[in-house]
């Protein structure tokens, strides 16, 4: 007789696998705190859990997975609301105090990552919950700690203040991995004042932000950037708008967000959004343009057009969409005066992802953003805009000191961008690119002048022109031009992935200006997101010898060289651009006051 089976009485619960940013919450000492009154830990530890999956779980669209003696395991869908349900525990913590006003009872720690795990109703599986767990423990109590990867997800002064920890090693983990404290949001300095005698703090500012996937059916989110990009474009050449730039815009992409909030992070007068859906060719458009001060919607409509159109960089629609905001801002304008007083889509994924990658940390993904940008190359060798991004990372790798060969990668950057300008001789990040490698490596500073003067005269509203106009003018000890220039730079990108590049920038605008406060300030703010960048180390030095302040500078010194042991004064007045500067002595002069050797 054939043996028969009978159905499993307990059947595992089914798994699935998903991207998902992982919280683990970890009570620091609990043995000891459980040792010296366990009855009222237990107490306090249950009344908080309680206030995490009743209060906070629900606020930010978390899940509690497990809840252990002293730690408790969460899940979101993306970073965004796990930093902020992680900040709101840590606010929790505490705040839960012991009985007859003890210290706080509950000194928890947090860690923070982001991976593609295995789930099912019980649990939560993979080397990324792991790494979560790891790095609470790189977390003092009342800290977060994050990955690279979470802090990807995070806008600076929008999520998070973000503090880069650098490499660190963890245990049962080979390799060192990077990690950020994080901390509640706070707006970062600003040195962008009223006026900068440049024109645009004349002009209302208007930000553009990815429209929305209105169906959410298929792989079409790329949609909506690629429109907002398209329009960016197009508004960027009105000489009537200032366009905030498109990498800080997209950092409130699928964020809710009110016009009112988005305009007071980005400093924008006026916001576009909307929604998109498509089927088939056909595409369906919802805009409207909102007053940012008091989220008064000051234009929508419904328009249509083709995937296909707008793919090819020829879209009717999004010529009107263009039209119509201009039109729209201007006739608001002029109304506020008269009611006042006198006074193809897998090649745009691959980019995007490409130029996110060029504005990490690591090493790694910087190479694979080369990579990426390459096969876009090879697609479509005379498209200009991959190749101007290419002589962009050839750049970045020679801000980083990620080369060994200046000469060769200035020649490798030159012919991507001469290919870029050659298929497109208005190509405004091209000419800016071109600037970049004139003065830098090339030292020839009257063609970078050109550079930069045709960038704008292109696109007054290319952020990074200006920003190495500001560098140019401070080469040429034109102080006064520098800090206009980076405040303009600083203006166009608030948002920008490489803040910590622009604010490294500006600190040495304002050196060579002579205000050595606002210099110290902005490295100092630089070097919280990045704590690797030993020009911003080398600014900050000089700056604090020459205020003064000897002690600060000997330290700071001291960790310009333990990135750079090498690092000498002459090799700084060999190879700085500006050697030939006025300044160039003092700074050399502050350098060896503070440490450096000959």
């Amino acid at each position: 007789m054939p043996l028969t089976t009978s159905p499993d009485p307990w059947p595992l619960p089914e798994l699935q696998r998903a991207r998902r940013a992982i919280v683990v919450v970890d009570v620091v000492e609990s043995v000891r705190l459980m040792q010296e009154d366990e009855s009222g830990f237990i107490d306090r530890w249950r009344r908080f859990v309680n206030q995490v999956r009743t209060e906070v779980l629900p606020a930010h669209g978390g899940r509690m997975v497990k809840s252990l003696g002293d730690g408790m395991l969460l899940e979101f869908a993306s970073v965004p609301p796990a930093v902020a349900a992680a900040l709101a525990i840590q606010a929790r913590s505490s705040a839960a105090a012991a009985p007859q006003g003890g210290a706080a009872a509950l000194p928890v720690r947090v860690g923070i990552h982001i991976d593609d795990v295995t789930i099912d109703a019980l649990d939560i599986y993979g080397q990324g919950v792991n790494l979560a767990a790891r790095l609470a423990t790189l977390a003092q109590p009342g800290e977060i700690v994050a990955s690279a990867e979470a802090r990807d997800g995070m806008t600076l002064g929008v999520d998070a203040q973000i503090d880069d920890l650098g490499d660190c090693h963890v245990k049962h983990v080979a390799k060192p991995i990077r990690a950020y404290r994080i901390g509640a949001p706070a707006q970062p300095l600003s040195i962008c004042g009223p006026h900068d005698g440049l024109g645009t703090a004349w002009l209302p500012a208007l930000a553009v932000v990815p429209f929305r996937n209105y169906m959410q059916v298929g792989d079409t989110d790329v949609i909506g950037d690629v429109l907002a990009d398209e329009v960016i474009a197009g508004l960027s050449r009105a000489p009537h708008l200032h366009v905030i730039s498109r990498l800080s815009t997209r950092a409130f992409k699928g964020r809710d967000c009110s016009a009112v909030e988005i305009g007071a992070h980005l400093g924008a007068v006026y916001v576009l959004s909307g929604s998109h859906s498509a089927e088939g060719d056909n595409l369906i458009l919802r805009a409207e343009l909102a007053d940012a001060r008091d989220a008064r919607v000051l234009w929508a409509d419904t328009l249509r057009g083709s995937i296909k159109d707008l793919f090819a960089g020829a879209s009717p629609m999004v010529q009107q969409l263009t039209v119509e905001t201009a039109r729209a801002v201007v006739c608001e304008e002029v109304s506020r005066a008269g009611r006042r007083a006198m006074p193809s889509q897998e090649s745009y994924t691959l980019l995007m992802a490409a130029v996110h990658l060029m504005h990490r940390n690591s090493r790694v993904d910087f190479e694979q953003g080369r990579a990426m940008l390459d096969h876009l190359i090879d697609r479509n060798p005379n498209e200009p805009l991959p190749r101007a991004w290419m002589g962009k990372w050839y750049g970045i790798r020679a801000a980083q000191g990620w080369t060994t060969n200046p000469l060769d990668d200035a020649r490798q950057a030159l012919g991507h961008v001469q290919r870029a300008l050659a298929s497109d001789p208005s190509n405004s990040l091209a000419w800016t690119i071109k600037g970049l490698i004139h003065s830098y490596i090339s030292k020839d500073m009257d063609s970078a002048r050109h550079a930069y003067e045709s960038a704008l005269a292109a696109n007054p509203n290319e952020s990074l022109a200006w920003l190495y106009s500001a560098m140019l003018s401070a080469w040429q000890d034109e102080g006064g031009e520098a800090v206009a220039a980076a405040r303009a730079a600083q203006r166009l990108s608030p948002l920008d992935p490489l803040k910590y590049y622009y604010d490294s920038l500006s600190a040495t605008a304002f050196l060579v200006a002579g205000e050595q406060a606002t210099a110290i300030d902005l490295a100092r703010q630089s070097l919280r997101l990045n704590r690797s960048h030993a020009s911003t180390h080398r600014t900050l030095t000089i700056a604090l010898e020459l205020a003064g302040r000897h002690a600060e500078a000997q330290t700071a010194c001291g960790e310009l060289l333990h990135l750079d042991p090498g690092f000498t004064v002459g090799a700084f007045a060999q190879r700085y651009p500006g050697r030939d500067a006025d300044h160039a002595a003092s700074f050399c002069r502050a350098l060896a006051a503070a440490g450096v050797p000959e």
